[in-house]
């Protein structure tokens, strides 16, 4: 009977502590955007100590051939010690490709993709999830703790009800650490991996009255604007 009382009290602390965290529970990460970050500083800031960054950028370059170019990408990613994540070839007119690399390589390979033809455009982004790596951490290793606690009463509990109630309690706890670890998972590679969104643009090439009419256009242009 004493044994009893003591499974059911500890039972019912567990569930005050459920119940507390629940209500304290709040979302506390920071998160800075930083589309305004120059390009410049993005080795700089992946390099500070104690800041997780995700980093993303785009870039657009006119190559001469598709599929030459293309094969080019793949094998300067995967020197760089990244990979293509995704690719998409439209006939000989255009590409688009999902790189990632690893964050300190980020600016040399966008370097090298500019050099395989003429860069139209590029554009690079960091955003700042320290606080909220370190959040969904602790979120994740208190909700582990609670979960090996409620698997340490079940084995203690003889009555059925208690066990029942338990059991329950395991299941909702379980529910909340699976898509904690799985976004753990995903900012940890987000921050391991950054992201370059490449399209490449099969430079036009004009015949003989393609440069007709540019230059008529140029010439009706100039009737206006000079400069």
């Amino acid at each position: 009977m004493t044994r009893h009382r003591s499974i059911t009290s500890l039972f019912m602390f567990v569930l005050m502590v459920l119940l507390l965290s629940a209500c304290a529970k709040k979302d506390v990460s920071v998160s800075k955007a930083g589309p305004g970050y120059l390009a410049n500083r993005t080795a700089d800031m992946y390099s500070e100590q104690g800041r997780s960054y995700v980093m993303t950028a785009s870039q657009k370059v006119e190559v001469k051939e598709i599929e030459t170019a293309v094969k080019d990408v793949e094998l300067l990613v995967k020197k760089s010690g990244g990979h293509v994540q995704s690719r998409n070839v439209r006939e000989d007119e255009q590409a688009h490709l999902v790189l990632r690399v690893h964050p300190g390589q980020l600016l040399p390979t966008l370097d090298a993709l500019s050099s395989l033809g003429k860069e139209e455009y590029r554009n690079v982004a960091s955003e700042d999830v320290s606080e909220k790596l370190i959040d969904t951490e602790a979120r994740l290793k208190n909700a582990v703790a609670l979960r090996d606690r409620l698997k340490s009463l079940l084995n203690q509990a003889k009555d059925v009800k208690d066990v029942l109630e338990i059991e329950k309690e395991l299941v909702r706890v379980q529910g909340d650490i699976d898509p904690m670890d799985g976004r753990l998972k995903k900012l940890k590679e987000q921050v391991d991996y950054a992201v370059v969104d490449l399209t490449l643009n099969r430079r036009k090439i004009l015949g003989p009255l393609g440069y007709i009419v540019y230059g008529v256009g140029w010439l009706i242009q100039k009737l206006f604007v000079i400069q």
